[in-house]
């Protein structure tokens, strides 16, 4: 009996391990991604001295560990906090409403279990021209704060996902772990924007689900994978996204350009009015809340035009230097918006020795993710230069076409150097760009 129960204990044992091996890998993939994250926190890297100067504000959670999170997180936590603050006539944060109702909501669902008795409270403070003030907080910031760490990790996990499923492969199958290839989708961790904003509410992140989510509905639409309602979906979901931030302008734009090419051989008739109708459904979101707000105070706040001068500064250097004087200028933000991307990431070359040792001749298959990712990142650098809004976290997001480009390429061409030892190889060349990425100082904004 002794001998039997030892053998069933063996094969347990022998069962869980091979279990183990076989997943070994989606469980390293997801390791390096907690690491990633929970390194990010060894700080502040900004001395309490600079703060100002990189517009950041330093805390400390012990003596290893803390975050210089962005000057502006404060504010964002303060209108989650009180969402009420956005109906007012001059927020600023009255163009991104959805983030602040989204981590309100889930904020009151964290503080069921926080349950801080000091919450909610009313401050008073005097400002700078003696005026007495009131803040309201629904909430401990710690929850708050947290409500925004969770969305951001979403976020991150998300985009993770649908890059996945540029190339048909799933998070939730292990199996596609043993690809080499799809580990470039690490890369959407290993940027300025997720090193800043991880841990810095704000809207951000969007950028990074924007650049993963055009690239693959472009895709799908030039393939006409989608139905009539699934797209009249598509552009609704987009123009709420809107609502959380702009850069899904761009995605806009890049569907409803191939709306065109795809609807070319109709009639133009039909073309234009299955563009209004689109371009309807995506606006509606937007239409709904710009009328209730413009219902409310008479007037709707746009602070990037009032104090940053988005788009404005064209017409404006256009008054004093002319057309060509202007196009040239914006020819020169392209080209210094790619030139800072290869500089600040410039780590990135040691992947290129891999193209050394491809196999046979070189394929070219999936051009479609080849043109979109291309596509993609012009249509980003045209719009945020035309903002005149290009800070290093905005500039940071052209990693993740480059890692999709380098997916694809890699995915439809063997590599003769790696053999059977593709993936344990890469992931120390992979681990070496993670430490450089997590160690660098920067980028604040």
């Amino acid at each position: 009996m002794k001998i039997e129960n030892n053998f069933i204990m063996l094969k347990f044992i022998s069962k869980n391990l091979n279990a183990l091996h076989r997943i070994r890998k989606i469980i390293l993939f997801w390791v390096l991604f907690i690491t990633y994250i929970f390194f990010l926190l060894v700080g502040p890297r900004v001395p309490d001295n600079e703060q100002e100067k990189y517009c950041v504000r330093n805390f400390e959670i012990n003596s290893t560990l803390g975050h210089s999170m962005n000057c502006d997180s404060a504010d964002w936590i303060l209108n989650s906090s009180n969402p009420s603050r956005i109906f007012e006539p001059e927020s600023i944060r009255q163009t991104r409403p959805a983030m602040i109702f989204t981590t309100h909501y889930l904020s009151k669902f964290l503080d069921i279990f926080y349950n801080d008795k000091e919450y909610p409270k009313t401050t008073q403070y005097v400002n700078a021209s003696g005026e007495s003030n009131f803040t309201y907080e629904e909430f401990n910031p710690k929850i708050v704060y947290v409500s925004y760490l969770i969305i951001n990790v979403l976020i991150l996990i998300s985009s993770i996902a649908i890059f996945f499923k540029i190339f048909n492969f799933s998070i939730l199958n292990y199996r596609c772990f043993d690809h080499w290839y799809i580990w470039f989708a690490n890369l959407i961790i290993c940027n300025n924007t997720v090193n800043q904003f991880l841990y810095s509410p704000s809207t951000k992140f969007f950028n990074i689900l924007c650049a993963v989510i055009t690239i693959f509905l472009s895709i799908k639409i030039f393939k006409n994978q989608f139905s009539k309602f699934i797209n009249y979906i598509t552009y609704f979901g987009l123009g709420i996204l809107m609502l959380f931030y702009a850069s899904f302008f761009i995605t806009f734009v890049t569907l409803i350009s191939l709306h065109f090419f795809n609807r070319r051989h109709d009639q133009v008739y039909k073309i234009v009015y299955e563009m209004i109708v689109l371009t309807f459904i995506f606006c509606l979101p937007y239409i709904i809340w710009f009328s209730y707000i413009q219902n409310l105070n008479n007037s709707f706040y746009i602070s990037n035009f009032t104090n940053y001068k988005f788009i404005i500064w064209i017409f404006e250097f256009y008054k004093l230097n002319g057309l060509i004087l202007t196009i040239q200028n914006l020819f020169l933000d392209f080209l210094k918006f790619t030139f800072i991307f290869l500089k600040e990431h410039y780590l990135l070359a040691i992947f290129l020795p891999l193209f050394l040792f491809i196999k046979n001749k070189i394929c070219y298959k999936d051009k479609l993710v080849y043109f979109f990712s291309i596509f993609f990142s012009f249509i980003f650098i045209c719009f945020f230069i035309i903002l005149g809004h290009t800070p290093s976290d905005i500039i940071s997001i052209l990693i993740i076409p480059f890692a999709i480009c380098l997916t694809n390429f890699f995915k439809n061409n063997q590599i003769s150097f790696f053999s059977n030892s593709a993936t344990p190889i890469f992931i120390i060349i992979l681990g070496i760009y993670n430490i450089w990425s997590l160690t660098k100082f920067g980028p604040y904004s």
